[in-house]
């Protein structure tokens, strides 16, 4: 626990946004899909089947919480 509260702040802050962005938005991008479709779903389920049916937009905003995360990851890693 020392070793992680002696990282500079700027590093800390780039990790949890990085683990944040990681762990929040593909599930908001699935919660918008289940909506558009009328599909109920539990918490404990396949996603894969979901994924086929993504619409270009559903695509996009992944790919936006992608990239979002490797950038917050990268700057995480050079912070200083």
């Amino acid at each position: 626990m020392h070793m992680i509260l002696g990282l500079p702040k700027s590093q800390l802050l780039f990790g949890a946004l990085f683990l944040l962005t990681t762990a929040v938005g593909p599930n908001l991008v699935f919660r918008s899909h289940k909506r558009r479709t009328g599909k109920q779903g539990s918490l404990f389920e396949d996603v894969v089947p979901y994924l086929a049916k993504f619409n270009a937009k559903e695509w996009l905003w992944m790919g936006v919480v992608a990239l979002l995360s490797f950038a917050f990851l990268v700057l995480a890693m050079h912070a200083s």
